[in-house]
């Protein structure tokens, strides 16, 4: 899992945590993800990855 191409696509955009979920997850579960790998319910994490124009394939190699 390459979660960090995910958080240097987030702050490419400067985007914070609590705005990247905003309307998709709660702050806390994106911040499991980000810091100890825990990954959210496909759904979220397929809006997630949309909104940073990321694929899955992105995050899972």
């Amino acid at each position: 899992m390459n979660i960090e191409r995910f958080i240097k696509a987030r702050k490419a955009m400067g985007l914070s945590q609590a705005e990247l979920c905003d309307g998709i997850c709660t702050q806390a579960t994106l911040s499991k993800f980000e810091n100890s790998g825990k990954a959210p319910a496909i759904r979220i994490l397929t809006q997630l990855c949309a909104r940073l124009n990321l694929t899955l394939d992105d995050v899972f190699q």
